[in-house]
């Protein structure tokens, strides 16, 4: 396949390393059903030779001289992309092979949207506990959307070009993959367009997640979200909030949480039947709090599954909690970003 001068579409794939993952990834984008299409790899710096990998496709690579992060290296990418629709994958995922027809046809029957967002496969690349915990929550919360999306997702979205640049692209001014893509899909909707969710658009995840891994990912969700925040003034604001995906049972999940862990503490130095009894009330909230999630759970997966993912999903609540406490501390120091 030579390189298409003149596409309609334009994938664009920012990587820093991660050579093997690209390369699956760039198989899964040439094995496409639709074939008229550009691709374009923007290397962010990246401290490995990914020449050997990208020789082998038809693509346009590009190397930045040093780590500029994802939102600047995505911004670069549609500067120099040709067509008229830009999709933005991520270099740790396999495409399923229809993405780019049902991305040209969601444009052609839908002309009022801006953008198309996609979702991750129910299953992730990595069978273990914490790869599949991690997936099938970002799964499931993107999964319940009607119709259209508050937001955005960068492992798999498009978007029209002149949109993107009329609307400033990504804050560079955000260095670390974590809420650009989010703030960005927010301020998208704001203006007043429409962001279309398919979830049969999908993609296979690649990112094997351990427990620490996890862990930090938890705390940079509530350390980064909560900034983001502060930093537009918008903490109780709805629209923000829905950006996220969140909920009022996700909210109230958070502060729950620490709650659950305060009575475990005190039930080590003593044990009263009340303390015993609250216990069980707390639990038994949270789980009427995330019932939709947690049904979703048993239905998919085994019921022990089920028991360590309702263990871990108080954990979760409880690191996002600690994250957002150190992320408002941080902003007070003078931190906005």
């Amino acid at each position: 396949m030579s390189v298409n001068n003149h596409p309609k579409i334009s994938v664009i794939v920012p990587v820093h390393n991660r050579a093997d993952l690209l390369a699956k990834c760039l198989d899964s984008i040439y094995s496409q059903k639709h074939s008229s299409f550009e691709t374009l790899v923007i290397d962010d710096g990246s401290t490995v030779d990914l020449k050997p990998v990208v020789k082998k496709y038809p693509i346009r690579y590009f190397r930045l001289k040093e780590n500029r992060g994802p939102a600047f290296a995505r911004n670069f990418g549609v500067t120099q992309a040709r067509g008229n629709i830009v999709i933005f994958i991520d270099s740790d995922v396999i495409a399923n092979n229809d993405i780019l027809e049902r991305i040209k046809k969601a444009f052609d029957t839908n002309k009022g949207i801006a953008a198309v967002q996609g979702n991750y496969t129910i299953t992730p690349y990595y069978n273990d506990f914490f790869s599949n915990f991690r997936n099938i929550t970002w799964y499931y919360y993107f999964s319940i959307l009607k119709g259209y999306s508050n937001s955005i997702a960068t492992f798999c979205t498009a978007i029209r070009k002149d949109i993107f640049l009329a609307s400033g692209g990504f804050d560079q001014r955000i260095k670390k993959a974590s809420i650009e893509d989010e703030e960005f899909g927010i301020q998208l909707t704001r203006k007043g367009h429409k962001i279309l969710f398919d979830n049969n658009l999908q993609v296979k995840h690649m990112k094997k997640f351990t427990f620490y891994s996890l862990m930090r990912h938890d705390f940079r969700t509530g350390f980064e979200k909560i900034k983001s925040l502060l930093r537009k003034n918008n903490l109780l604001d709805r629209h923000e909030l829905h950006g996220s995906h969140f909920s009022f049972s996700l909210l109230a999940s958070i502060p729950l949480s620490s709650l659950i862990f305060l009575n475990i503490i005190l039930l080590l130095f003593t044990q009263p039947n009340m303390l015993i009894v609250t216990l069980l009330a707390l639990l038994g909230v949270f789980f009427l709090l995330n019932f939709g999630y947690f049904h979703f759970i048993m239905k998919v997966k085994k019921s022990l599954f089920f028991l360590y993912a309702f263990i871990y999903s108080l954990i979760d609540y409880f690191v996002i909690q600690i994250g957002i406490i150190s992320g408002i501390i941080h902003y007070l120091l003078g931190n906005k970003y």
